[in-house]
């Protein structure tokens, strides 16, 4: 879902403030969530991302190519300095695990049911990449590490 940039009212700066608890750590919205756990704020009838609105708030208009990404990881989270633009890919190689549906427990490793295998898998540019199948879960775990360096230079 696209968000055009919004510029709130002195009263509705007040009213996003309250719906925030702010922690040692993260500052946690409090108000209504979407269904993926971000924080949801409505102005002049508009529903927008709230984390959107606070990043904003502090830096400006969020350019049309970015995201907003939570470098803590907390959906919920609206505290400016863990928010960040990046690009889509970006924001998906700072996935802080594997998809909730995921049944090895590892991002990039699932199981090959017609060979009886663990698969190994990383995406580039929107394209899936097979580093190949593996007997050991932790065979295919290292393939999918080390991948992620050459690409991305990150592990995790």
């Amino acid at each position: 879902m696209k968000e055009r940039s919004i510029v709130l009212r002195p009263d509705e700066r007040e009213r996003f403030w309250f719906l925030v608890e702010k922690t040692d750590s993260c500052w946690i919205w409090r108000g209504t969530l979407h269904n993926q756990g971000h924080g949801r704020f409505s102005a002049r009838s508009t529903m927008y991302f709230a984390h959107r609105i606070s990043y904003e708030m502090v830096n400006g208009p969020i350019p049309d190519d970015l995201v907003i990404d939570h470098k803590c990881w907390n959906r919920a989270c609206v505290r400016p300095d863990h928010l960040r633009a990046v690009t889509q890919m970006e924001n998906m190689q700072n996935l802080s695990g594997p998809h909730a549906d995921s049944k090895s427990g590892v991002r990039g490793v699932s199981w090959d049911r017609t060979r009886n295998k663990w698969r190994a898998d990383i995406c580039v540019n929107y394209k899936r990449i097979g580093l190949g199948r593996f007997d050991r879960i932790e065979d295919a775990i290292v393939a999918v590490e080390q991948a992620r360096a050459e690409h991305f230079g990150v592990v995790s």
